[in-house]
């Protein structure tokens, strides 16, 4: 575990803690604060080569923005060494190949992503499926820089899907109770969401669900045999995170 960076320490506390006598002619030199943003995805065996449009898109923002791609490899890829190539591409793109449960179901690695990393999120999260269309408008510096000001939550899909009315009872009994909006309304008639969908996500709104309940909702979809719960939370990420059932226009873009 590394120790957070102290922004704002004293040199002179400092030292006098560590039994020392030193001097300091200048001022500390202390990193700035920037904003960050990351992004998630599962990865089996498909191409990735569009992670090369995040690094393209965050290097264009007009203010200055980390970023790291977490890719959570359900097929082992994270404990092999690949071509150098292929790393140096890797290094550019800030993308870390996470080792993930084998076979497990794809959105899993969305789950144990928050789960993990609850307490140290950064300002937004962006959720991907494994494959993302290169000309995607999420890859479009103007696009996402407006999303995020004008909101704490979007999505761009290829179509709309509503989810099977076969899929509402499980919905309803394993993730409605962890939703954001379950304490005041029932369990909703319809669910509507997007295909193939990316979706942005502030640290403020994922954090209106506990760290417990993520870990519950884990475990719901973190094995190869829950594959079934799995397609229920495709269809309800959105709502989960507070979204309506049927995502309002203004936070709804195509690919």
């Amino acid at each position: 575990m590394y120790r957070s960076y102290d922004f704002n320490f004293d040199p002179e506390e400092l030292s006098r803690k560590a039994g020392r006598a030193h001097t300091f002619g200048r001022p500390p030199r202390r990193l700035s604060r920037k904003p960050q943003w990351d992004w998630v995805l599962p990865h089996c065996d498909e191409q990735d080569s569009w992670l090369d449009q995040i690094r393209a898109v965050m290097v264009a923002l007009s203010r200055e923005t980390k970023w790291l791609v977490h890719g959570y490899e359900r097929c082992g890829a994270a404990d092999v060494k690949r071509p150098m190539k292929e790393m140096l591409r890797e290094g550019l793109n800030h993308h870390d190949r996470i080792p993930h449960v084998m076979k497990s179901p794809p959105l899993s690695a969305w789950v144990r992503h928050i789960a993990t990393n609850w307490r140290k999120l950064p300002e937004f999260v962006f959720f991907a499926p494994a494959q993302v269309p290169s000309s995607s408008n999420v890859f479009r510096s103007q696009v996402v820089s407006q999303a995020a000001r004008s909101g704490d939550f979007g999505v761009w899909g290829s179509h709309v899907i509503e989810m099977p009315e076969t899929m509402r009872t499980v919905f309803c009994s394993k993730f409605w109770p962890f939703a954001a909006k379950a304490r005041k309304r029932g369990c909703p008639e319809r669910i509507v969401t997007m295909a193939d969908a990316v979706m942005m996500v502030s640290r403020s709104r994922i954090h209106k669900i506990p760290e417990s309940d993520w870990n519950s909702i884990l475990k719901l979809v973190d094995e190869p045999s829950e594959t079934d719960n799995e397609q229920v939370l495709l269809y309800s990420w959105h709502l989960l995170l507070g979204q309506p059932a049927v995502m309002a226009h203004r936070t709804v873009s195509r690919h």
